[in-house]
C-alpha cells in the first residue's frame, strides 16, 4: 500500500515543460527558479551537456554514485583559472590548491583528518551558545520590518563563526567584507575586473589570518589549536580562509532562505510555531528543499562512459544538488516542503569525505534561528517576496523581508 500512494502521489506531479536548451546557469529564469528545468531534465536527460560544455548530473542515484567515483576528482580542471600551473602568478590559484575542496588523495585525507580533529574538538568543548546568540541578534533587529538576511542571519553567522576560529572581535567586519570573494575559486572570475577584486580580497584574508595564526589566540579556538597542530602556514591560513567565507556566506544565506520557505508556507510555519521542538527537523527539510549549494564540480580523471555518453579526462561534471534532493526517486513529493517528513538525509552539504566540514555548525545554528523565532515570533510573515543572488553555483536570497508582529 505505501508503494501504490507513493506511486499515486509521482503520478499527481505534471510533466515539466521543456527548458531552452543547452542549459544556460547564468540565465535569470533558471535563477530565479532552476528546479522546473532541473526536473525535466532529471526526467529526460540525466547526463546532459552545458551551455559551458560541463556535464550536468540530475538525478539523485547518480550523484550519489558520483561523489563517492574514484575518478571523478577535485583537483581544478587544467582549463581552470584555479589550476596548480598559475599558483605563481595568481593567489586564487595558489590559495585554491592549499585547500580542501580542491585536492586529492594522501594530500587530502591527511589535511581533512588534522583539520577535522581540530574542528570537532572546537565544537566539541567550546561550543557557541547558539540559541542565546540568535535571540540576542533577533531582538536587536526588532523593529516591525527586518530583512532577516542583513539584520540576524549575517551577524549571527559572523558571530558564531568569528568565535569558533578565534577571531577578535574588532577584526571581523574588515574580514567579513571580503569573505565572498573566496567562491569565485569555485566558479571562475567572468572578467578581469572581477579576478583584479578576487586577487585584492584574497590577499587581504590572507594578511589578515596570517598576523592571527602569529599573534595570540583565544585558548580552545581553531586558530589556538593549529598554531599548535604543525601545519606549513600557508595552509593553515588558506584554510582559515575557507572555513570564515564558508562559516559565513553560505551559512547566512541558507539560514535567510529556509525562514523564507517556510514563510511563503504559512500552514508549514504554523506547525513549527506550535511546536518548536520540531526545528531540527524543520532546518534538514529546508536545506534539502532549498540548498544554498547548488552544484559541486568534480573532474574527469579517467575516461567513463554514463548513461551512453563518453566523459574524456578533464572535463568537469557538474553534481546538481538541488536536483538530487527534489528526486521523486529519491523523496515522496520532493516539491513539497514538509517539516514532519521522515528523515530528509539530503545531499546539501555533498557526502563522503569531501562533505562540508561545517555541515553540523550549519545545522546548528538554523536549528537555533528557526526555534527562537518560532518561539518569540509565532505570527512572523513575509513582507514581499524574494528574489535570488545571481551567483554560479549558489541559491542565495538577495534579502529576505519580514514582518515580526512579536
Amino acid at each position: 500500500m505505501p508503494r501504490l500512494s507513493r506511486w499515486l502521489r509521482r503520478r499527481a506531479v505534471p510533466e515539466p515543460v521543456a527548458p531552452d536548451l543547452p542549459l544556460d546557469l547564468r540565465a535569470p529564469a533558471f535563477v530565479q527558479n532552476p528546479y522546473p528545468t532541473l526536473a525535466w531534465l532529471r526526467a529526460h536527460e540525466p547526463l546532459h551537456r552545458a551551455a559551458s560544455g560541463a556535464w550536468v548530473l540530475t538525478r539523485h542515484a547518480d550523484i550519489d554514485a558520483a561523489l563517492k567515483h574514484p575518478d571523478l576528482g577535485n583537483a581544478p580542471a587544467a582549463h581552470a583559472q584555479v589550476h596548480a600551473r598559475h599558483r605563481q602568478r595568481r593567489l586564487a590559484a595558489d590559495v585554491a590548491n592549499n585547500t580542501l575542496p580542491f585536492m586529492d588523495g594522501e594530500a587530502h585525507r591527511g589535511l581533512r583528518q588534522a583539520l577535522g580533529r581540530v574542528w570537532a574538538q572546537t565544537l566539541r568543548e567550546q561550543p557557541p551558545d547558539y540559541d542565546q546568540a540568535a535571540r540576542r541578534h533577533l531582538a536587536v533587529a526588532d523593529n516591525g520590518v527586518i530583512d532577516l538576511l542583513a539584520d540576524v542571519a549575517t551577524p549571527l553567522a559572523v558571530e558564531v563563526i568569528g568565535q569558533v576560529l578565534g577571531v577578535p572581535a574588532d577584526r571581523r567586519a574588515a574580514l567579513q567584507a571580503d569573505a565572498h570573494w573566496l567562491f569565485y575559486l569555485f566558479t571562475g572570475a567572468p572578467d578581469a575586473e572581477t579576478q583584479a577584486q578576487v586577487e585584492a580580497g584574497l590577499t587581504r584574508l590572507r594578511a589578515g589570518f596570517t598576523a592571527m595564526l602569529h599573534g595570540p589566540a583565544p585558548a580552545g579556538s581553531v586558530i589556538e589549536r593549529l598554531q599548535r597542530l604543525g601545519l606549513a602556514d600557508v595552509v593553515a591560513v588558506d584554510n582559515l580562509i575557507l572555513l570564515w567565507a564558508d562559516g559565513i556566506e553560505n551559512v547566512d544565506k541558507g539560514m535567510a532562505a529556509a525562514v523564507a520557505a517556510l514563510l511563503a508556507r504559512p500552514a508549514q510555519w504554523r506547525r513549527l510555531a506550535a511546536d518548536p521542538e520540531r526545528a531540527r527537523a524543520a532546518a534538514d527539510e529546508c536545506l534539502r528543499f532549498e540548498s544554498p549549494g547548488q552544484w559541486i564540480a568534480r573532474v574527469v580523471r579517467q575516461p567513463l562512459e554514463w548513461h551512453g555518453q563518453a566523459l574524456a579526462p578533464d572535463q568537469t561534471v557538474m553534481l546538481m544538488l538541488a536536483a538530487a534532493n527534489r528526486d521523486p526517486e529519491r523523496y515522496v513529493e520532493p516539491d513539497v516542503l514538509d517539516i514532519e517528513r521522515a528523515p530528509v538525509d539530503g545531499l546539501a552539504f555533498g557526502k563522503g569525505s569531501h562533505s562540508c566540514l561545517g555541515a553540523a555548525l550549519m545545522r546548528r545554528e538554523l536549528t537555533a534561528l528557526l526555534a527562537v523565532l518560532a518561539t518569540d515570533c509565532p505570527r512572523a510573515e513575509l513582507s514581499e517576496s524574494v528574489a535570488w543572488q545571481a551567483r554560479l553555483g549558489h541559491r542565495w536570497p538577495s534579502a529576505v523581508r519580514v514582518a515580526l508582529h512579536g
